[in-house]
């Protein structure tokens, strides 16, 4: 059976992006898991935004 919950490679991939963009230097503004009304995988929506501070 397909889920369309995340799991543990889910948010393991979502940590590593926000880890990434944040050596980028970019801030963290939203995420959201998305998931589905059938039966498909669901999407991490994620929103960063440049820091402004950074040199």
């Amino acid at each position: 059976m397909v889920s369309d919950k995340a799991n543990e490679k889910d948010i393991a991939e979502l940590d590593e992006l926000i880890n990434k963009r944040y050596a980028e230097g970019w801030e963290l503004v939203t995420y959201d898991y998305m998931a589905t009304s059938t039966q498909f995988v669901g999407a991490f929506i994620v929103t960063f935004r440049k820091n402004v501070g950074e040199t």
